[in-house]
């Protein structure tokens, strides 16, 4: 029995024996849109099930994802944001120290985040807030609201959003960046230990941590919806695993398909949504390095990030002030806009913070000689004994 099993994996390996591996795929292609459009496609389509929530609130969501094609599809879009995440950061990791790495992390992220988070607290909230001004501005909450740019999350703003359909909730969407800083401390630990360039090492421990993960939250403490956090941190890592083995996975269409097609069976059934984690990477990967013609969506810059974060303020100002709440409407009314904030928080925060990408580097550089020369073991000074020697 052992050696039929033997000869029929033989097989299906020799099926992928002409195919390029994703590392080939990487240097002969050079930098690929595929990245760009699924970035893009996966933030409108947040905007998209926001929509359906904001709109007439969690019940609906909750009704609309037990529709037999609707639930894979909704539980897949932010696990696959993750695993691009872990696959194109391991990258920057390797090629940079540990310290760089956090540097640029900060870079892409705190500025536009920022930014969003002001404009709500200071503009946004001061116009749908149903408090007088004076009120408003000196409540706790509005001051806690800006523990968002540290990753310590706060959703209401005082007196804003109170008779939404979802209420008191002003960005829904930032729920993930705790669980996006987690997988960077996880990605950290592997690296401080230097276990990230020892690819069976990690391996073994990322094969031992997901096996863990699955009994934990599927049979010791099972959770009601598997689209959550510990889902998000899986496929993090997962994407990381896919691009350590990038020289051995082969760049295959067939295995895409098949990648596909487990992704979909997986996050139908709640039982196996966290072992979707590992064919969900794989699938990003390979659509992240096909070579799709340009498009309005990609040409200008990296707006995925810009309409994350703009598109739930919006649409619940949408909401607020719109007669007619329907999802369509929020959708029609949302997605222009939000692509317009995100198009001037890409050219006006985000793009010109990416700019000094070099300054950072080499100031993070200098500061890295300077520790290490303070950290340097001094010579003790000669003794006049030894001179006389």
């Amino acid at each position: 029995m052992s050696i039929s099993y033997v000869r029929w994996g033989n097989r299906v390996l020799k099926l992928f024996a002409n195919a390029p591996s994703l590392e080939t795929r990487m240097k002969t292609m050079g930098p690929t849109r595929g990245f760009d459009y699924l970035r893009i496609v996966l933030a409108l389509g947040v905007v998209v099930w926001h929509s359906i929530l904001i709109s007439y609130g969690v019940s609906a969501v909750v009704a609309a994802r037990e529709v037999w094609w609707a639930r894979p599809l909704h539980n897949a879009i932010l696990p696959m944001f993750f695993a691009l995440s872990g696959f194109l950061v391991t990258g920057s990791l390797l090629r940079t120290s540990l310290l760089q790495f956090v540097a640029l992390r900060a870079l892409r992220i705190l500025p536009a985040l920022s930014v969003e988070v002001t404009l709500s607290a200071v503009i946004l909230g001061s116009l749908c807030t149903v408090l007088p001004l004076g009120q408003y501005f000196s409540a706790p909450e509005f001051r806690a609201y800006f523990l968002n740019i540290i990753g310590e999350i706060h959703y209401a703003l005082p007196g804003v959003f109170e008779n939404n359909p979802f209420p008191n909730n002003v960005n829904t969407q930032l729920w993930t960046i705790p669980f996006e800083l987690a997988c960077y401390l996880v990605l950290i630990f592997f690296a401080v230990f230097r276990l990230i360039r020892f690819r069976w090492a990690f391996l073994v421990l990322f094969a031992g941590g997901f096996a863990a993960a699955f009994v934990w939250f599927t049979r010791i403490h099972p959770v009601t919806d598997g689209h959550d956090g510990p889902l998000l941190v899986l496929s993090f890592m997962s994407g990381v695993a896919v691009y350590m083995m990038r020289d051995r996975l082969p760049f295959d269409w067939r295995l895409a398909a098949l990648a596909a097609v487990a992704s979909w069976v997986m996050l139908t059934v709640h039982g196996t949504i966290y072992l979707s984690a590992i064919p969900l990477a794989y699938l990003t990967a390979y659509l992240g390095m096909t070579h799709p013609p340009k498009s309005f969506l990609t040409a200008g810059g990296d707006y995925s990030y810009g309409v994350y974060l703009f598109s739930v303020p919006i649409q619940q100002a949408i909401a607020q002030f719109s007669p007619l709440r329907e999802w369509w409407i929020s959708l029609a009314l949302a997605l222009p806009i939000s692509i317009a904030f995100a198009a001037l928080s890409w050219k006006l925060v985000e793009k010109p913070a990416l700019d000094r990408k070099k300054q950072v580097l080499a100031a993070v550089t200098r500061f890295e000689k300077w520790v290490g020369s303070l950290l340097k073991p001094r010579r003790p000074a000669p003794t006049p004994t030894q001179h006389a020697e």
